[in-house]
């Protein structure tokens, strides 16, 4: 009994790590869902990853297909867990391995 509890536990644990793994949620002004439901365009607002870090934008673009989020125009990336805030003009977010490309006047505090 013990051995299906923990496996149930094991297969659940899993599932949730995976699906949590590429998610990004969009609170902006304006969003749109183009190309068949791979890519969403939003405007003016944040995103905020699973890692808690928070992306201010004007502008932003998501690819679902490769996890790709991109921000235009004012950008500042905060995380108060590392206490890190970076601001630049635009960036690229790899939702698959944490990663951001920040690019024009970088700023890292």
């Amino acid at each position: 009994m013990k051995n299906k509890i923990f496996f149930y536990f094991l297969v659940i644990f899993v599932f949730v790590i995976e699906v949590n793994a590429e998610t990004f949620v969009f609170e902006t002004k304006n969003i749109e869902i183009v190309n068949k439901n791979n890519k969403i365009v939003a405007g003016k607002g944040f995103v905020t990853n699973n890692n808690g870090t928070k992306f201010f934008a004007d502008n932003f673009e998501y690819f679902k297909d490769t996890n790709i989020l991109k921000s235009y125009g004012n950008g500042k990336a905060i995380n108060t867990l590392e206490n890190i805030e970076i601001n630049f003009d635009s960036a690229i977010i790899n939702g698959l391995n944490n990663t951001i490309r920040s690019y024009g006047n970088v700023l890292i505090t």
